[in-house]
């Protein structure tokens, strides 16, 4: 199943000395990274990498810009200024 891409397993819990709030927080973080990856495994892999090279201040900085794409209330067009102003320094 490896081979053809899949990541699912079961995770056997009792190979782990976690009370049912820590599994269940286990889960939940597992959950999380698989829907990031499922979605686009490159996002999960640069989010891991931004919090082992970037200072808090920087990913204080990262936060702020993800906010800004998600609040409804700040207009398209503003959206557009912040992604024309990324694209400048982007070198893909």
């Amino acid at each position: 199943m490896m081979q053809a891409g899949y990541i699912d397993h079961v995770i056997d819990r009792d190979k782990f000395d976690l009370s049912d709030r820590d599994y269940i927080t286990f889960f939940d973080i597992y959950q999380k990274a698989k829907n990031i990856h499922d979605r686009d495994a490159e996002v999960l892999t640069l989010v891991d990498m931004a919090v082992n090279q970037l200072s808090q201040e920087e990913l204080s900085s990262m936060k702020d810009v993800l906010i800004c794409y998600l609040d409804s209330r700040i207009p398209d067009s503003d959206k557009t200024v912040i992604s024309t102003i990324l694209e400048k320094f982007i070198k893909r």
